[in-house]
């Protein structure tokens, strides 16, 4: 009767405590998906770095008079991006070991919507058990002028232990 009791109490708190390990991790996963997000579209990065500082806004000018642009993005940075390799893309991003995934859609104005598929997909394609998503809109450049498009980002992060 005793030893069951024992085993009862043992077992309310090995519960209680896988609740709250995946509370705390879920919180460092989505601030770790926000930090990234915010990198991806704020910052205009530095490919010319080994890793490369990752960065989609476009900028002008040069060293002090740099003029940041965040969330209008860059084609040519999200070119880079596209072709990086998996480990590269890790290493360019504040993921502190973490995987993640890039899901990137462009609205289509003719049917006023979003795709049901990512129109542009980088990193992995599993996603862990314990994950974390974060959305944010930004617009894409089109080509020298005024033009843009509306563009969705998700980054999802999970792992780390």
């Amino acid at each position: 009767m005793v030893a069951a009791l024992i085993v009862t109490i043992y077992g309310f708190y090995a519960i209680w405590t896988m609740r709250y390990i995946g509370v705390r991790k879920s919180g460092v996963l989505e601030h770790a998906a926000l930090v990234t997000i915010k990198q991806l579209l704020e910052s205009p990065g530095n490919w010319s770095a080994n890793p490369p500082v990752i960065g989609l806004a476009y900028s002008t000018g040069q060293g002090n008079s740099t003029l940041v642009y965040p969330y209008l993005i860059d084609p040519s940075k999200l070119n880079n991006l596209s072709n990086l390799s998996y480990s590269s893309l890790r290493e360019g991003l504040p993921l502190g070991g973490l995987d993640i995934r890039i899901a990137i859609y462009f609205y289509n104005e003719t049917s006023n919507s979003f795709p049901n598929s990512p129109n542009l997909f980088i990193g992995s394609g599993l996603i862990g058990e314990n994950s974390a998503t974060i959305r944010a809109y930004a617009r894409l450049l089109n080509g020298g002028g005024q033009n843009t498009t509306l563009c969705e980002f998700q980054v999802t992060v999970w792992g780390g232990g």
